[in-house]
């Protein structure tokens, strides 16, 4: 069986005065390489199949396979031990990767960068005509290199594009934050630790999609992604130590904040990914927590005809309306005949 090698922090491969060091900047500590760990290290800065690393040191290297097999069981143990990585068995591990480098080369628009590039000299010099101007466009990426690549590491690590929140992306949290994301889930696949994922503020649902996607790829797609959101955008700042530093987030000021639940269930769609097992909760976090309430097994069935859809949706009861947050199991009948039940006010 395959494996899976993560990284738990952080790692980075650094080169100086004529040798190559492995690099944990969170510990400040730092390993000297050689030729063949250069190679391994370089593959464990994301999460990555161990057999496509030890398929990659046999083209490099006149090396037998089983010394290769034994040297890099022998690393990744090292890196193990001082939970620098870790490591899951991983029978699709090959099959899975290609599917989620890709999804979240999607997801931070890494596949088509060079659109934010053109978009921007549109807006700051507006449009042009004539064949030389066409294909200033189409070559921008080769004419401006050093900004393509800034663009291009911004998507990595998630951080601001021009004191700017990310306009045309999914998601503005970067490859490595989405690969912690990995990490962590494979942890709760791997253990059988059972629940849901929730991200409470996802903005046009970038990391959620991703949440999902890993459910879904992991075999676990029993389990619920949930949504929560205001789906208009940060709040007015409230605090006059906000105002003082212009911390307003406001959609007033950042538009691209703000995405519509709408706009966050289309994201989903587009990735083949939205479906009963995503729940949507709307609603402003600082506001009072809204009235909620379980169905009893037949309410549910009466109601709303046994419909899985019905969690997340308003019933009204005794003139006000509360969400539904679950449905009791059909032999729970606890008082007797009791069709609800809600949270005792205090």
């Amino acid at each position: 069986m395959d494996r899976t090698a993560f990284p738990a922090e952080l790692i980075d491969v650094r080169r100086a005065d004529g040798h190559t060091e492995l690099v944990l900047p969170v510990r400040s500590q730092a390993f000297r390489l050689n030729p063949v760990s250069e190679v391994i290290a370089e593959a464990l800065r994301r999460p990555v199949p161990v057999s496509l690393i030890e398929h990659a040191l046999l083209r490099q290297f006149d090396v037998d396979p089983e010394d290769c097999h034994a040297a890099l069981d022998s690393f990744l143990s090292d890196l193990c031990g001082q939970q620098a990585i870790a490591v899951f068995e991983d029978a699709a591990a090959p099959a899975r990767r290609r599917y989620l480098d890709l999804l979240q080369r999607a997801l931070v628009n890494l596949v088509y960068p060079e659109h934010e590039l053109r978009i921007e000299a549109l807006e700051e010099e507006g449009r042009g005509g004539g064949l030389a101007y066409e294909r200033r466009l189409r070559d921008i990426r080769y004419l401006d290199p050093d900004r393509f690549d800034a663009l291009r590491r911004h998507k990595v690590e998630g951080t601001s594009w021009r004191r700017q929140p990310s306009r045309f992306a999914h998601t503005m949290v970067g490859l490595r934050r989405l690969d912690n994301l990995e990490y962590c889930a494979a942890h709760v696949f791997a253990n059988g630790i059972p629940g849901d994922f929730l991200e409470a503020g996802v903005l046009q649902g970038g990391a959620s999609i991703y949440l999902r996607a890993l459910q879904v790829i992991y075999g676990q797609d029993h389990r619920t992604t949930w949504v929560a959101d205001s789906f208009a955008g940060p709040p007015d700042a409230s605090l006059d130590l906000d105002r003082r530093f212009a911390a307003e987030f406001s959609e007033s000021r950042y538009p691209w904040l703000a995405a519509s639940r709408t706009a966050v269930e289309d994201n989903f769609r587009t990735y083949d990914l939205l479906s009963d097992r995503v729940r949507f909760i709307e609603g402003d976090f600082a506001a009072p927590a809204p009235s909620t309430v379980v169905l009893s097994n037949q309410t549910w069935t009466d109601r709303f005809g046994a419909s899985p859809t019905a969690i997340g949706q308003a019933i009204e009861i005794d003139s006000h309306l509360s969400t539904i947050v679950g449905i009791a199991p059909k032999d729970f009948d606890v008082p007797s005949g009791a069709q609800f039940w809600m949270p005792k006010k205090p």
